[in-house]
């Protein structure tokens, strides 16, 4: 009988093991590990194209500024193959209508309040975030959010632009 009793709660106790081992395997299975990877689109004028880790449909907002240029957008990501989705910000015309020209540039990326994000991209990244990780994600102690941060510098010569690694 003794052995029956043992036999039970050895096994209880590997049930419970393995499952408590399941649902974190599913936790981690539901992180995003936030990536970008600038990539100038060369063919065209002004366009930078932003290859992401992040979900399809979240929202993002891009600044481009340098000197006494400076836009504001909201994108969304799209899909774009097998790993990476993509956004992309076309540069132009800034709010005061001022035209982008030659020179040096800051590509920023951030995430809006995750309230406006669609339910379908909460239930991907978390109602605070907390499914995304990496270098480009901070935690906001006043909103109890993460938030992504990315910049990046861009050199426009001749209407194209180009990645600045240095």
């Amino acid at each position: 009988m003794k052995r029956v009793i043992a036999f039970l709660v050895c096994f209880t106790l590997l049930f419970s093991l393995c499952a408590c081992g399941s649902k974190k395997e599913n936790e981690e299975d539901k992180r995003i590990k936030v990536t970008f990877n600038v990539d100038p689109d060369m063919s065209r004028s002004e366009k930078v194209y932003v290859k992401t880790s992040l979900p399809v449909g979240m929202k993002l907002e891009v600044e481009i500024r340098g000197g006494s240029y400076k836009s504001n957008e909201v994108v969304e990501v799209k899909e774009g193959g097998t790993d990476e989705n993509y956004f992309q910000t076309e540069a132009q015309k800034d709010a005061n209508d001022k035209l982008i020209k030659s020179g040096n540039y800051i590509l920023k990326v951030t995430s809006p309040k995750y309230s406006e994000q669609s339910a379908d991209t909460i239930n991907q990244i978390g109602k605070t975030g907390e499914n995304l990780y990496g270098t480009h994600v901070f935690y906001n102690e006043e909103t109890k959010e993460n938030f992504i941060n990315f910049s990046k510098p861009l050199v426009l010569k001749k209407h194209n632009f180009s990645v600045n690694d240095k």
